[in-house]
């Protein structure tokens, strides 16, 4: 193995945040032309081969980008909140995550880091 996987990307005018996914996709140039543009359009970025996920709303106009990870399980463990400073720079403002440990036969508890 290289270490290289294939990422699928796929875009979308919102996300589905309960499952890590693009709600009324569109495609590669109509998401080029919302980002030029300052719309808010979603990217799900996953490896063809696992179900871990990638999330991010870009919405330009406010300056906003945000970013959710999702586990094999579909449990999100990560988001960010970031604010476009000028040109290409970007301000973290909000981070939040979750660490799961699984105990015993299979069950899971979910703690949140502050």
């Amino acid at each position: 193995m290289t270490g290289r996987q294939i990422v699928d990307v796929a875009y979308g005018e919102e996300r589905d945040s309960g499952r890590g996914a693009v709600l009324d996709p569109i495609g590669t140039a109509a998401a080029a032309t919302r980002d030029a543009a300052g719309l808010p359009y979603a990217v799900v970025l996953r490896q063809a081969t696992s179900p871990k996920t990638i999330a991010v709303l870009v919405a330009w106009e406010s300056h906003c980008l945000g970013l959710w990870a999702y586990d094999a399980h579909g449990r999100r463990f990560l988001e960010e909140d970031l604010r476009r400073l000028d040109g290409h720079r970007l301000f973290l403002i909000h981070q939040r995550g979750w660490a799961t440990r699984t105990k015993g036969c299979g069950s899971s508890r979910r703690t949140q880091d502050g």
